[in-house]
C-alpha cells in the first residue's frame, strides 16, 4: 500500500520517546500558518471516539466543534466516522506493538494483504486529509511518537511522510518519567504513567535505533533534532524542519528568541503543557542534574551509551559534547 503519485499532503511525524518535548514542538508547529497539529493522532480512535477524552481546547472531543467537523467530512468520505470505531480502536492495539515492528520494518510480502495495515491505512488516511480540509491547512502535524507508524512509513494512502526524531539526553527522559504529573480527563484528574530508569532507558534507545532503521529502509525524509537545540533556537528548528519537509514554516509572530506564542489548540492526547494559551518562555529543563540519583544517573548513561556521542551527548555530565 502507498500513497502514490498524489500523496501531496505532507505529514510531519513527531517521533521519539516521550518526554523528550514533542507535546511543546508540536503546539509551537501548530502556530504556524497553514500548519494544524493534531497531537497524538493514532489514540484518537480509542481516546477521542471511544473515551470521549479532552480535546487541547479543554472540552469532551465530541463537543469540541474542529473535530465535530472532522469526523463529520471522514464520515461522508468512508461511510462512518471511522468504519466501526471499536474494530479500529482494536487494529491500533495489534499494529502499534514492538511484535509488529519486524513485519513493518521488512516491507515486501510482510505488509502486502495485511488486513490490519489495509484497515489502518484507509481510516488513518481519512483522517489526515479531513483535517486538513477543516482547518485549512496545508501541512498536517502527527506527535503519535511510534517510531513505525505506518503513516510515518508511507504505507497511508494520500499523504507525503516526513520524520522529525526528536531525542532529549536519556538522563533528563528517565527523571521526567519519575516524576508524578497529573492527567486531565474531562473532570477527573488522574496521574500519568510513571516508569523506572531501566525501562525508560531501554525504551529511549529502541525507540531512536528503530526509527532510523525504519525511515533508512522506507527513504523517508528525517530530520535529527535534539530538544536542547530546539529551546536554545526553536525558530532556527522551525526552519530546519519547514526545508526537511519541503515547506516553508515562517516562525514570524509566533516566536521571538525563546518567546512563544501559545493559542487555543485542538490536539488529541499529549502531556498537560497542551493545554491553556498565552506566551511561554522555553528553556531548559536541568532539574534532573539534580534530581536524578546518581546511581540511576550512571545506570542511564551505561545503558544508552552507543547513542549518547551519536547524538552529542556526554557521557560524563559537567563535560561538553
Amino acid at each position: 500500500m502507498s500513497g502514490g503519485p498524489d500523496a501531496d499532503l505532507p505529514v510531519i511525524f513527531i517521533s521519539g520517546k516521550g518526554r523528550s518535548g514533542s507535546t511543546v514542538l508540536s503546539m509551537v508547529l501548530g502556530e504556524l500558518d497553514g500548519v494544524v497539529a493534531g497531537g497524538e493522532l493514532r489514540f484518537l480512535w480509542q481516546r477521542g471516539l471511544v473515551e470521549n477524552r479532552n480535546c487541547g481546547c479543554g472540552r469532551p472531543f465530541s463537543e469540541c466543534p474542529v473535530w465535530s467537523e472532522v469526523t463529520d467530512r471522514v464520515s461522508l468520505e468512508g461511510g462512518t466516522p471511522t468504519g466501526d470505531v471499536e474494530q479500529i480502536a482494536a487494529t491500533h492495539d495489534r499494529l502499534f506493538r514492538w511484535a509488529a515492528v519486524p513485519r513493518l520494518l521488512a516491507g515486501g510480502r510482510a505488509v502486502r494483504d495485511w488486513d490490519d495495515l489495509d484497515r489502518w491505512g484507509a481510516a488513518a488516511g481519512r483522517l489526515y486529509r479531513s483535517l486538513a480540509e477543516a482547518t485549512g491547512a496545508r501541512v498536517v502535524i502527527d506527535s503519535s511518537k511510534w517510531p513505525v507508524d505506518p503513516g510515518l512509513l508511507g504505507l497511508v494512502p494520500g499523504i507525503r511522510p516526513v520524520a522529525v526524531q526528536l531525542v532529549r539526553d536519556p538522563r533528563a527522559v528517565a527523571w521526567s518519567w519519575q516524576r508524578r504529573r497529573a492527567q486531565y480527563d474531562r473532570s477527573e484528574v488522574r496521574e500519568m504513567d510513571r516508569f523506572g530508569p531501566a525501562h525508560s532507558s531501554a525504551s529511549w534507545a529502541a525507540r531512536n535505533v528503530v526509527v532510523e532503521a525504519a525511515t533508512t529502509r522506507w527513504r523517508v525524509p528525517r530530520l535529527l533534532l535534539r530538544y536542547e537545540d530546539f529551546v536554545d533556537d526553536p525558530s532556527t528548528s522551525v526552519r530546519r524542519i519547514g526545508e526537511v519537509a519541503g515547506v516553508d514554516l515562517d516562525p514570524g509572530g509566533v516566536v521571538e528568541g525563546r518567546t512563544v506564542r501559545r493559542s487555543v489548540n485542538h490536539t488529541v492526547a499529549g502531556n498537560p503543557a497542551r493545554f491553556g494559551e498565552g506566551l511561554i518562555e522555553l528553556r531548559p529543563d536541568d532539574e534532573w542534574r539534580e534530581g536524578l540519583p546518581r546511581h540511576q544517573r550512571w545506570a542511564v548513561t551505561a545503558m544508552t551509551a552507543p547513542l549518547l556521542g551519536r547524538y552529542g551527548y556526554p557521557l560524563r555530565l559537567g563535560t561538553q559534547s
